[in-house]
């Protein structure tokens, strides 16, 4: 019985550990995931707002543009909600509740007292009866019924050799045995429903704790994906912002005939055009999927918006 309980600790030990590693590192992926996904949403909205809306406001002033500009009114409308998305695609899990392993020996003490005393009292009467005492229960008996009743106790362990003393180690030892057997069959039982009950709380805690890291690896690969989002279109607003102010130059000095713009002012207003189409791409390219997965697509785009940043590099060098 002390092996059961010991091995029923130790599994709700382990249980305990394993599911406050995984709370922890589930919390802490939250809020990684929580900062950087607020952060792109931000920069989301600025550029939408700002960036984009200057570019619409100087770019649509130009006429007789004789490129292919389609794609540069996508970015108009609602944008995908990604938080909400993505805790949608996330399964609820159960609280698990390890419970402390008890041994119940006090429980125990308790029953076998009641069980000691009860069997005490139905041999006294059984004694009281067969060895002819005139015992009343309304009164306590004198010496001589008590010796009468002791005695007849003792010839059962001595036949024709009983005494009062014999009687009462009779009556000690049933009342000593009785206790330990009741105890010793409660703490027993206890303790198999102990490792019962421990080894079924493991069993969810492991459960629970595969389902939190699983969801801790969703978040921190949503968070590690996030930060290459804000990294990618920070550079690019930035990019954006500064052929915005190019655009408004062009269009202060040189008119607003596209036709009519210097070779180095056709190249600069095609290049603002491609960086917008990579901005409305990546901020317009739903990022979750229904599973909870970061899309192919929204890859795809930022695969793009990386390779156009690394060109737009090389030509200003």
């Amino acid at each position: 019985m002390f092996g059961n309980n010991k091995k029923a600790k130790e599994l709700s030990v382990s249980a305990k550990e394993m599911l406050y590693e995984a709370d922890s590192e589930l919390k802490e992926s939250s809020c990684q995931l929580n900062d950087n996904l607020q952060a792109y949403i931000a920069l989301r909205s600025s550029v939408t707002s700002k960036t984009l809306k200057d570019f619409d406001d100087t770019y649509f002033n130009i006429k007789n543009i004789d490129f292919d500009d389609t794609n540069l009114n996508v970015g108009h409308g609602e944008l995908e909600n990604i938080d909400h998305m993505f805790q949608n695609t996330l399964e609820n899990i159960q609280d698990v509740e390890v419970q402390e392993v008890k041994s119940g020996s006090v429980g125990a003490s308790f029953k076998a007292a009641f069980y000691a005393i009860a069997a005490f009292v139905v041999v006294i009467l059984v004694g009281i009866f067969a060895s002819g005492s005139n015992i009343y229960l309304d009164k306590m008996p004198d010496a001589a019924q008590l010796n009468t009743l002791l005695s007849w106790f003792g010839n059962l362990i001595a036949p024709g050799r009983g005494d009062a003393t014999k009687g009462a180690l009779l009556l000690g030892g049933m009342v000593a045995l009785i206790v330990f057997l009741v105890i010793f069959i409660k703490i027993t039982f206890r303790a198999r429903q102990n490792l019962k009950k421990a080894e079924r709380s493991f069993e969810e805690a492991n459960a629970a704790h595969e389902k939190k890291n699983s969801q801790t690896k969703k978040k921190l690969t949503l968070s590690e994906y996030a930060l290459s989002l804000s990294t990618t279109l920070k550079t690019l607003q930035v990019y954006l912002n500064e052929f915005n102010a190019i655009m408004q130059r062009i269009l202060h000095v040189e008119g607003d005939n596209y036709e009519e713009y210097s070779r180095d002012s056709k190249k600069d207003i095609r290049t603002a055009v491609t960086i917008n189409k990579r901005i409305n791409s990546i901020i317009r390219t739903n990022v979750i999927s229904k599973n909870g997965e970061i899309t192919p697509e929204t890859r795809q785009a930022l695969e793009k918006c990386q390779e156009c940043l690394d060109e737009h590099t090389k030509a200003g060098k």
